[in-house]
């Protein structure tokens, strides 16, 4: 099976780009973003959950995220806290968030993302006495109400790099499966074209056989008709010489001529003079 080199090369550093270009894109509205969103089958539809490759849901609120104190350091300041919902893995370290008490109706209180772990966040609260009394601290086992605006962003630019990757993973995957049924199919392709060229290798040999016979036979025609045309241009050489016609003028004599014209001539032709073996006539 031919695959196309540069079909994979442009998919192997277009969509790279363009994955890039959509990640640094600004908010989108809701409106846009919901074009991006699958419908979720129903339920009578043997569905209980919505689609795990879904990528943003607009009725979720992702700023909101709840946890509980593990462990804190002795000046009350840094805490660790453990969350059900591991979206926390896109914050950042100096990222702001707020939170609060579940039971509690304080102030909430103002904190810095410090490290993330695996469904594990540790935070920074520079100012513990704005939302609780002095000399007080948060517990370990406090279950917590936390509010990000920049985690919700995180996850909005999240689901759209994860929709462009699931992409990228489908147009892989189709040229992994093409270059698999290549692989796996290539003994039956050789055997194919080494058959194909055996032909085309039958019938060359039986070109060329045709060609010399083709040229034998016209040798031997032109042999044959060599020795006709000398026949018959022996019939013709000897009908020429048969019918060549003979041409016979009469000589006149010169002495006759001259006395009859008048001119001073003798009664008699002179003989002949020899001069160095030339022959005069006078």
């Amino acid at each position: 099976m031919n695959i196309s080199i540069m079909n994979i090369i442009l998919r192997l550093f277009f969509r790279p780009l363009l994955l890039g270009i959509c990640f640094l894109l600004p908010h989108l509205s809701h409106l846009a973003l919901a074009s991006y969103i699958p419908e979720i089958p129903l339920k009578n539809a043997g569905v209980l959950s919505p689609d795990k490759d879904s990528f943003f849901d607009l009725n979720v609120d992702y700023s909101k995220f709840y946890g509980r104190i593990t462990d804190r350091d002795k000046s009350g300041n840094v805490y660790k806290i453990k969350v059900e919902n591991n979206n926390i893995k896109f914050f950042r370290a100096s990222d702001a968030l707020t939170f609060t008490e579940v039971k509690g109706k304080q102030k909430p209180c103002e904190a810095l993302v410090r490290g993330v772990e695996d469904y594990y966040i540790t935070i920074y609260v520079s100012n513990l006495s704005s939302c609780k009394k002095d000399e007080e601290f948060f517990r370990i086992g406090t279950q917590l109400n936390l509010n990000s605006e920049i985690l919700r962003e995180r996850v909005h630019y999240a689901s759209q790099y994860r929709a462009i990757l699931l992409k990228m993973r489908s147009d892989f995957l189709s040229q992994l499966s093409e270059i698999n049924n290549y692989i796996a199919n290539h003994r039956q392709e050789e055997i194919k074209v080494a058959a194909d060229y055996d032909k085309k290798i039958v019938q060359l040999q039986l070109d060329k056989r045709r060609a010399l016979d083709k040229l034998t036979w016209e040798k031997k025609e032109n042999i044959r008709l060599q020795a006709e045309l000398i026949k018959k241009m022996d019939s013709v050489d000897e009908g020429i010489k048969y019918y060549r016609v003979e041409r016979e003028e009469h000589l006149v004599d010169r002495w006759h001529l001259d006395r009859d014209l008048g001119l001073p001539v003798g009664n008699q032709p002179q003989e002949a003079i020899k001069v160095e073996n030339v022959e005069l006539f006078y």
